[in-house]
């Protein structure tokens, strides 16, 4: 039986949870500050009330062994580094501190959630990760500096293990009706509350989506595997553009999305997609969430 500890009670963090627990017969705690999410948890999970700032030596019997999945939400994708920059140099420290108490406490591995939606060049060509990284936002940097920083520790100190997954653009799944980030998921709360949606970017932009129950699969899977101190995608391999999106979801939804135009000063990445052929040599799936079949759940 496998321990799972995950950090952070939000999105990921909470549809991770659900997965594991009705998909193995692993132990799952989530440690977290209480909101929304904490509803949507399986009563089988164990919440515990704390932040990762409050892990200390005293919860060595708790992580001792266990897979922790760092699901911590960090800066927003759209934040700029002039209204980010304290919250940006305290979260760095704080996983530099998070990580240096995992080690103490002697986990099993430490998987690391990084976004290749972000971390990687604009190309029409999926990114592979060896790739060289370019980022172009401070929640990209923040991602590669703590990329950087683990590879050092991990090199520094044999007991501990590590995973990063660079994730494309995870949808769907339990969804709190806050939720401000993932451009399916606003789209769809906007469609479903005829209210227009605030639009960042270009129709012709291409993104990589990929179901977050897919994710967690893999997740999981690459959390039990041998693999560790290693750097893997996590998507779909495959390119939508922003309007063949809208068009799947106005077509499932049977009426129209209603756009306004968002001047916010924004990186403007035109082609964003993930080789996973790396990925694919690990873990099998045999029952990958289509696109429209993932738009789908959410009507159904």
């Amino acid at each position: 039986m496998y321990k799972f500890i995950i950090l952070g009670c939000g999105y990921l963090g909470t549809n991770f949870a659900n997965y594991i627990v009705n998909n193995s017969d692993s132990q799952v705690y989530v440690l977290g500050i209480e909101n929304e999410y904490n509803n949507y948890l399986d009563n089988r999970i164990t919440f515990i009330s704390k932040t990762i700032e409050q892990i200390n030596n005293e919860d060595f019997e708790l992580f001792k062994n266990a897979i922790v999945i760092d699901a911590v939400g960090n800066i927003n994708a759209t934040h700029d580094s002039m209204n980010s920059k304290t919250v940006f140099l305290d979260n760095c420290a704080g996983k530099v501190n998070l990580v240096y108490q995992l080690n103490s406490l002697q986990i099993k591995k430490y998987i690391f959630l990084s976004s290749g939606g972000t971390v990687y060049n604009d190309s029409e060509n999926a990114h592979v990760e060896t790739d060289g990284v370019n980022p172009k936002s401070i929640y990209a940097l923040e991602k590669i500096i703590i990329e950087d920083y683990l590879s050092i520790f991990g090199s520094e100190n044999d007991s501990f293990s590590y995973l990063i997954l660079r994730l494309s653009n995870p949808y769907g799944g339990v969804i709190s009706s806050t939720k401000r980030q993932g451009i399916i998921d606003v789209a769809i709360s906007k469609i479903k509350s005829n209210e227009p949606m605030e639009f960042y970017g270009e129709l012709s932009n291409i993104r990589d989506y990929i179901h977050v129950d897919d994710v967690a699969y893999y997740l999981y899977h690459l959390s039990i595997s041998d693999r560790k101190n290693d750097i893997y995608n996590i998507g779909s391999g495959e390119g939508v553009s922003i309007e063949e999106l809208f068009n799947i979801i106005e077509d499932v939804a049977g009426k129209r999305i209603e756009l306004v135009n968002n001047s916010i000063n924004t990186v403007n990445i035109k082609t964003n997609i993930l080789n996973i052929e790396k990925l694919k040599s690990v873990v099998r799936n045999d029952n990958v969430i289509s696109l429209k079949e993932g738009i789908e759940r959410y009507f159904r």
